[in-house]
């Protein structure tokens, strides 16, 4: 039987789309170039932002007809340690992050994806690349996109409870941040950065001495991975006869590199717009770039900011009674970011073109997400 629609990459946007068109009897193929669904990834823990909307991640799920039967860790504080390696709680009483594995493991996301994809009757068609021009939907990953950012981390498992830290060193994380993540018996650490990325390495071995001391947990052992990130000053939704989603569309967070809810929530989207159930280009148009663009003016600023800033963002936030407003205030679009963006885009242009990428690192391996790559 022929198909109804053709999306191009099984990752959570292209998906999260397939589901929702299936289960509206359409008929589904969906054409990836690994040979399974998470073969990008490698066991990593990604955060998924939870204080950007009104409505929670797992809420928003379920109103999208996805089962959440993957692993997603709800966490409400994090330990935030500046380059002194002083440390401040951060959050208390809200979730402001949940985390998930991503992977072939069978709770990672992708497979929980993919099983409920095949459920639904979708259609399946592994190491089978397409153009961009025989798809309805572009979801595809971050190949052939420019290189913004770098993420080196190390993953392991661990019978340790669920905790999380997060550290703001430019020698562990050059213009970036590191983090510690463990969750439902995984853990993960990494360094993501955006400048010096011909001493990843060495800055992910600064970050893991540091971490291991304020932690108190011995970090070694654990299984290498990473690679390059990017993101996009002008998302694009639609071109000729197909609709873009996820990282496709330029959807990956310029601040820190969420872009899981994002790309869920624009695939969900591109579906409703493929049954012309609304206008896509405008719906996402709407949503998204003024995330986006807001995003590229916190990166500039951020990267402008140096230790006595991030020093000053971590004791802000931990005086926050309510880390999730903390964080949406910080994030969300403003008149402020709308003037500004011109210039931001412009600089940090400029930077990434100068920026000299690491030969050791494949586009391909890695696309961080803190939180997504907390």
């Amino acid at each position: 039987m022929k198909a109804d629609f053709r999306i191009k990459g099984a990752g959570p946007a292209g998906l999260t789309a397939a589901i929702a068109l299936a289960r509206e009897g359409a008929v589904v193929e969906v054409f990836e170039s690994r040979k399974d669904c998470g073969a990008r990834f490698h066991g990593d823990l990604q955060g998924v932002e939870n204080w950007l909307g009104t409505t929670d991640f797992l809420d928003d799920l379920r109103d999208w007809g996805i089962e959440a039967d993957f692993m997603a860790r709800p966490f409400q504080k994090a330990l935030g340690i500046d380059d002194r390696e002083r440390s401040v709680m951060m959050g208390r009483n809200s979730t402001i992050f949940y985390v998930i594995q991503r992977g072939s493991a069978w709770d990672s996301l992708d497979q929980s994806l993919q099983r409920q994809a095949l459920q639904a009757g979708v259609r399946l068609q592994f190491e089978q690349p397409i153009a961009d021009e025989e798809a309805n939907l572009v979801t595809s990953g971050p190949v052939g996109k420019p290189k913004r950012g770098l993420a080196v981390s190390e993953v392991f498992e661990t019978d340790l409870e669920d905790q999380a830290y997060v550290l703001l060193d430019n020698s562990a994380a050059s213009k970036g941040y590191a983090y510690l993540l463990i969750a439902g018996g995984h853990g993960c650490l990494a360094s993501i950065l955006f400048a010096d990325f011909s001493t990843a390495r060495q800055q992910l071995e600064i970050a893991k001495a540091k971490l291991s001391r304020v932690s108190g947990i011995d970090l070694e052992g654990g299984n290498s991975t990473g690679g390059f990130t990017t993101y996009s000053a002008a998302p694009r939704f639609s071109g000729g006869d197909q609709f873009f989603a996820g990282e496709a569309a330029g959807l990956q967070d310029p601040l820190w590199g969420f872009g899981v809810r994002n790309a869920m929530t624009s695939g969900f989207l591109a579906a409703q717009g493929l049954l012309n159930q609304l206008d896509y280009e405008a719906v996402a148009e709407s949503r998204f770039t003024p995330l986006v663009r807001a995003g590229v003016v916190n990166r500039w600023a951020w990267e402008t900011l140096g230790h006595a800033g991030y020093r000053a963002i971590l004791a802000t936030a931990s005086r926050s009674r309510n880390l999730q407003n903390y964080l949406h205030g910080l994030c969300a679009p403003s008149a402020l970011n709308r003037l500004v963006f011109p210039m931001a885009r412009r600089i940090l242009d400029q930077r990434s073109k100068a920026a000299e990428p690491s030969p050791n690192f494949s586009s391909n391996q890695h696309s961080p997400e803190l939180l997504n790559h907390p």
